[in-house]
């Protein structure tokens, strides 16, 4: 089981390293945070609990996400794909035009 640092609030501060200095009121206490269960870990009474609200957590949910390189780089690509297709509709269509204009057409 790791320590964690708790700030006099009970707020979890991070998980304690030998050798950092605390602040007066915080306290390192030996316990197991379970991954991805609290958004801000709070120790009440030994027990750990949601320290956000639940506006705070909407608020954070709510926000929007940043791509990953896989999705920035696969918008990128079909970006470019359709951008292919716009110039290659736009080169048609002037081909079209100048054999019209070259033929006697309109």
């Amino acid at each position: 089981m790791a320590k964690h640092i708790f700030d006099k609030d009970g707020f979890h501060i991070g998980e304690f390293v030998k050798g950092v200095v605390i602040d007066e009121g915080d306290q390192v206490i030996e316990i197991e945070i379970p991954h991805g269960v609290f958004y801000q870990p709070r120790l009440v009474d030994g027990e750990l609990v949601e320290g956000l609200s639940q506006e705070e957590i909407e608020a954070i949910k709510n926000q929007p996400k940043e791509l990953s390189m896989e999705e920035q780089l696969a918008l990128a690509i079909a970006e470019l794909d359709a951008q292919r297709e716009r110039d290659k509709t736009a080169i048609q269509l002037a081909i079209t035009e100048l054999a019209t204009m070259l033929l006697g057409g309109e």
